[in-house]
C-alpha cells in the first residue's frame, strides 16, 4: 500500500521536504498536489484519498481552523527560517515539520 500526502500549496515541495516526509511516513510515499485556491476546507477533505496519512498545508488562518475541525487526517506545516536569523538577502531553508493542533480564528468587524 502507497501512502499518500496531500499538499495544498501553490509551491511545490522542495527535495528534502519530500526526504522529511518519507522519514516519517516511509517508503514509498506518493504526494498529492493540490495549487488550487481553496475557499472552503471541505474541498480539501473532498481531496484526501483513502491512504492520505497527513495533509500539508500553507492556508490563511480562517480556512486553516475549518480544516482542523473537519478532519481526522494529521494536519502539517512546514517550518523554514532564515540562515543566521538574517532576511535581508537569505533564502529561507527547510527546518522541518510541525503538526497543527490548533488554531483558533476570530474577527471583530471595524
Amino acid at each position: 500500500m502507497v501512502k499518500s500526502v496531500l499538499w495544498v500549496s501553490r509551491h511545490k515541495p522542495l527535495d528534502i521536504q519530500k526526504k522529511d516526509l518519507e522519514k516519517m511516513y516511509g517508503k514509498p510515499l506518493h504526494i498529492v498536489m493540490l495549487p488550487d485556491t481553496i475557499t472552503h476546507a471541505q474541498d480539501i477533505i473532498d481531496h484526501c484519498v483513502k491512504d492520505t496519512v497527513a495533509i500539508v498545508a500553507v492556508l490563511p488562518v480562517d480556512l486553516l481552523s475549518d480544516l482542523l475541525k473537519l478532519s481526522r487526517i494529521p494536519v502539517l506545516r512546514a517550518v523554514m527560517r532564515y540562515p543566521n536569523g538574517d532576511r535581508t538577502d537569505a533564502v529561507p531553508e527547510h527546518a522541518g515539520f510541525v503538526e497543527v493542533v490548533e488554531c483558533t480564528y476570530s474577527e471583530n468587524e471595524l
